[in-house]
């Protein structure tokens, strides 16, 4: 899936990061990549993201900025909804904040 891809169903056009920012209901964040992985008889749909740069190292409770204190570049997965028969993972680094 490519982002400048548009779904188009009674003249109403949407981007596809659009789409599964809206079905996921995820708000904040950049869609950086889609793909597909097989794991078994199983597709997965993994959903690269990462928060705005307006967002980064901000406390989850006050919003404030804080500085951090582990930057590992290490992805992680989290599972979202899924889209049928397909398992939908959301993957992005998740650094640490004081």
């Amino acid at each position: 899936m490519y982002a400048k891809n548009q779904c188009t169903e009674k003249g109403i056009q949407m981007h596809t990061n659009s789409l599964l920012k809206r079905l996921l209901r995820i708000e904040k964040i950049a869609i950086e990549k889609c793909y597909f992985e097989e794991e078994k008889d199983n597709e997965l749909l993994i959903i690269r993201v990462r928060p705005y740069s307006r967002e980064t190292s901000r406390c989850p409770y006050c919003g404030k900025r804080c500085p951090g204190y582990d930057s590992k570049d290490k992805m992680r997965r989290w599972r979202s909804l899924d889209f049928g028969g397909t398992k939908v993972y959301i993957e992005a680094t998740a650094p640490r904040i004081k």
